[in-house]
């Protein structure tokens, strides 16, 4: 990165500005053996007489301490699903969710099980949770939410129907800025809080979570398949989620039990509708 200090200290301009008041520069990265960037910095140069050093102290630009926040999954409702047991015509229906992020390890959280599920059907009403903190220890990571439906078999493995994946990077990021405010954050999907996604096949495409993009303190995810019609032909099954994140002190006044055990608020989940 070439930045002359010479050419800001005899700048009358730049030395008219309080050092607390510099702006923010983006430079180009280099490489003497090369002449293409090899990236961008953002930054700013503070250049202080040594004795006026004590009116201007060191900015603290150490990363915030990770905060405790929780993250709520509803698992709803099932339609268009592939029917695994070609002999009963039924499916006994699952949904598992696996969350990565950086620093953090969590167990699978999976919903109750919906027995002899027809028509391509399911219900669950199902609450999965995660105590989460943030930021991640390392943003280049892969932060995703993957959510995945299978058909249970008792005597051998269970078959995976398929699977959809939420990068969940920009959520979070967002869900950091409404947190400083006390607020939630819940995921949107053409403006509303409860949306279907699609369960691929397991051997196709996997990451596919849409665009999200801000509408106050929600995020909207942007269908994923705009587009991109030829993708709906590895959709297995429609799912009905809701997600959203809180701050500790919001999830705190805000209770809400694993599944619909108490305390069953936060929304109330009433009983699934198993002839479905």
């Amino acid at each position: 990165m070439d930045s002359p200090l010479e050419d800001r200290w005899y700048s009358r301009d730049w030395r008219r500005l309080r050092p607390d008041k510099r702006p923010v520069e983006q430079r180009s990265l280099r490489n003497p053996t090369s002449d293409r960037d090899f990236g961008q910095i953002r930054c700013w140069l503070d250049i202080v007489r040594q004795k006026e050093e004590p009116k201007f102290p060191i900015v603290d630009i150490s990363l915030p301490p990770p905060t405790e926040y929780q993250m709520r999954m509803i698992v709803w409702k099932a339609k268009n699903v592939v029917i695994m047991d070609e002999i009963t015509d039924q499916n006994d229906l699952k949904v598992i969710g696996r969350l990565i992020l950086p620093g953090q390890k969590f167990s699978k959280q999976e919903t109750d099980l919906h027995f002899r599920a027809k028509g391509g059907k399911g219900s669950w009403n199902y609450r999965l949770k995660w105590d989460i903190k943030l930021p991640v220890s390392d943003w280049r990571k892969e932060c995703g939410l993957s959510i995945s439906m299978w058909d249970a078999d008792f005597f051998s493995a269970s078959d995976q129907i398929g699977e959809f994946r939420v990068p969940m990077k920009e959520f979070l990021k967002r869900a950091m800025k409404a947190g400083t405010n006390g607020d939630r954050l819940i995921m949107t999907k053409k403006g509303k809080s409860e949306f279907w996604i699609d369960m691929l096949h397991p051997d196709g495409l996997k990451e596919e979570g849409g665009i999200m993009a801000k509408v106050g303190n929600f995020v909207d995810m942007l269908d994923p398949f705009s587009g991109r019609r030829s993708m709906m032909k590895g959709s297995r099954g429609r799912l009905l989620i809701s997600l959203e994140i809180l701050p500790k002190e919001l999830y705190e006044q805000l209770p809400a039990g694993v599944g619909r055990s108490e305390p069953n608020t936060n929304p109330f989940l009433p009983e699934p509708e198993t002839s479905a």
